[in-house]
């Protein structure tokens, strides 16, 4: 029920990636600066996540609403001041997430010019509409489950991971020979 914290994790990625486009289009950088800029960003987000998510093993995750006793007895009502208190960070996530994609085009444009832009913005645009259905399927679908399974069956995480890393991985190929 940490909402303002999961938005803020959904923000930090585009929102560091904004800030790189920003300082390369204000300094000036050359590509390769940009691009060692948001390989720096890259490394203290993973290790940020990989921190975090430590915290899964450590005990200190805690899932709300899924034991027996809250499965029975629904809890009140919530007021349209608690919805907006509660989703307003998620609205913030989806400008950053605008900001996100329209600076990195920005920023090709100001290095490479025009054209780069608009082969970088169609490649861009082709590859997030490929992996959409994967990313929505994980996310809304699977994600809730892995993290209760964690908790209660081992056994179903360990099964999912044998099952799934190898199918996405098979299904990865034909993919990026689409994309490229």
């Amino acid at each position: 029920h940490r909402y303002f914290n999961v938005a803020r994790w959904q923000l930090t990625k585009h929102a560091s990636i904004f800030v790189v486009a920003a300082a390369a289009l204000a300094g000036g950088w050359s590509l390769l600066g940009a691009a060692a800029g948001l390989f720096v960003i890259s490394a203290l987000v993973a290790g940020y996540a990989f921190w975090a998510g430590a915290g899964m093993m450590r005990a200190e995750f805690d899932l709300k609403g899924h034991d027996a006793k809250s499965a029975k007895e629904p809890g009140p009502r919530p007021t349209y001041k608690t919805i907006f208190s509660e989703a307003w960070p998620f609205a913030a996530t989806s400008f950053g997430f605008l900001l996100f994609f329209q600076s990195s085009i920005a920023v090709v444009q100001a290095v490479a010019g025009t054209h780069a832009a608009g082969v970088y913005g169609l490649a861009v645009s082709v590859m997030t509409a490929a992996y959409l259905l994967p990313r929505i399927l994980y996310r809304k679908f699977f994600l809730a489950k892995v993290s209760r399974w964690h908790f209660h069956d081992q056994d179903k995480v360990r099964a999912f991971v044998r099952r799934l890393v190898p199918a996405v991985a098979l299904l990865s190929i034909p993919l990026a020979g689409l994309i490229g």
